[in-house]
């Protein structure tokens, strides 16, 4: 895959990773996905936009509490923004 290749070549490239994460959730791998994400965030853990995503699946599956979490540490990071305002 194009996206393992560049996450190789370079591991802060956080699009590659996301995209890479995304893939494998479309693929329904949803275990791998999650975990791609949950990688990210421990090297970037200021990554709004993988914060918000992971607030999204814990939703998707039923558990609020944890999406709100995930959704208030992106407002830390990006007070306006409008997808975590959502889930806070």
């Amino acid at each position: 895959m194009l996206f393992t290749t560049a996450i190789q070549k370079d591991q802060t490239y956080i699009d590659a990773q996301r995209n890479y994460a995304e893939l494998l959730l479309m693929m329904e791998d949803y275990d791998n996905g999650v975990q791609a994400y949950m990688t990210i965030l421990k090297n970037q853990p200021d990554d709004v936009l993988s914060l918000i995503k992971i607030a999204q699946l814990y939703t998707e599956v039923g558990e609020k509490e944890k999406a709100k979490g995930y959704a208030e540490e992106a407002l830390k990071f990006d007070p306006e923004n409008t997808a975590a305002l959502e889930f806070a």
